[in-house]
């Protein structure tokens, strides 16, 4: 017998455990840059004086999380942090597949091989 997970809506209730947004916590639509995806999350803090904070969820090609960016004060900042990420991501990908990449150590001449024989 295979054992699975499944969810279902957050509607019904299904038992102990159960799924719900945090209060206070709204996801917002996001965009695409460079193949990447982002999108925001606003949570509001504070008790006596509310504010809004902004935080950027980054998504790979294949939709998965690889980063959250947290604590910005806007949306233009959460963006501009977001492809910032994204820039030095694919920068550092860039150089390591530079680095791998440079070559192969070419053979001893002849005569060198002949003289450590």
């Amino acid at each position: 017998m295979s054992w699975y997970a499944r969810t279902g809506p957050r509607y019904k209730q299904r038992g102990k455990f159960q799924s719900a947004l945090i209060p206070g916590v709204e996801n917002l639509t996001g965009a695409e840059y460079r193949g990447w995806h982002y999108r925001f999350v606003t949570h509001q803090t504070g008790s006596g004086v509310k504010r809004m904070r902004y935080s950027a969820s980054i998504l790979d090609g294949n939709h998965n999380r690889v980063a959250y960016l947290r604590d910005c004060a806007s949306i233009q900042q959460a963006t501009a942090a977001a492809k910032h990420w994204i820039d030095e991501t694919i920068a550092q990908t860039a150089a390591s597949a530079a680095a791998k990449s440079v070559g192969t150590i070419p053979t001893l001449p002849e005569f060198v091989q002949a003289q450590e024989k």
